[in-house]
């Protein structure tokens, strides 16, 4: 069997190329019909029962993906004042408006509560943050309040006040290189100094293969061309070349 198949490709160069082309074909037809699935959640199967118990307690739990957005400021004063502040807010109402997002999961320095001590012994809950700052003494305000509650600092904004962060929760994890996408086209209207960092699980899982199929789109085409051009310093023949290349074209 072997040696009818070898002796058939020899002597018939152009029906096995012909053949070849002809499933090249009917497989790239077939391919807009693939799924591209870059969740390891996936992995395994939806019966699993790990999968199943780390399911029920998001939803008991009301748990929900989160995208990170990350806000840095090197100056003295850090994230603490009114510019910084005013895209913060202007940020946090902006993402709000999109599309797959939940506002109202949303962890900002505009939508968390300012707990005080309330009259008679009660408790005082305020926007910390409803409206941006005016002043550098608003916006010290702002992080005397910060650093006095646990939750915040260091979760919210980092203890050297250089830093903070907004977490952005989407109503599946398939949807954050949407979202993500929108939220730096947000980011790009802000005109401020500040550094803009997006992050968390759901980037780097749907993100990464989005990004992931479009190099491969780069990269696989220079791969093969640098093939070809070490082929031809060693062989200097483009027929001995030409079988090859084909068939490493045609198996991809």
């Amino acid at each position: 069997m072997i040696k009818t198949l070898t002796n058939i490709s020899i002597s018939r160069p152009r029906t096995v190329y012909s053949a070849l082309l002809i499933i090249s074909l009917i497989c790239l037809a077939l391919f807009p019909r693939i799924e591209i699935d870059t969740d390891p959640e996936n992995m395994l199967s939806p019966s699993n029962k790990d999968r199943l118990f780390h399911n029920s307690v998001k939803n008991e739990f009301s748990m929900f993906d989160k995208i990170i957005i990350g806000v840095v400021n090197e100056s003295e004063s850090g994230i603490y004042n009114p510019k910084s502040l005013q895209a913060i807010l202007t940020l946090s109402d902006k993402i709000n408006t999109i599309e797959h997002v939940l506002p109202q999961e949303q962890l900002s320095l505009s939508t968390i509560d300012n707990i005080t001590q309330g009259e008679f012994g009660g408790i005082s809950f305020q926007w910390l943050m409803k409206n941006a700052p005016n002043t550098f003494d608003e916006s010290k305000a702002i992080k005397t309040a910060v650093m006095r509650l646990p939750l915040l600092a260091n979760t919210l904004v980092s203890a050297d006040g250089k830093a903070a962060v907004i977490y952005v929760a989407i109503d599946a994890k398939s949807n954050s290189y949407k979202v993500a996408q929108q939220v730096r086209s947000t980011i790009s209207t802000l005109n401020v100094s500040d550094k803009y960092f997006i992050s968390g699980l759901p980037i780097a899982e749907d993100q990464f293969g989005t990004e992931m199929f479009v190099q491969m789109g780069i990269a696989a085409p220079m791969a093969g061309l640098a093939i070809f051009i070490l082929m031809w310093v060693f062989f200097r023949s483009v027929k001995l070349i030409t079988g090859p290349m084909v068939v490493a074209m045609a198996t991809v």
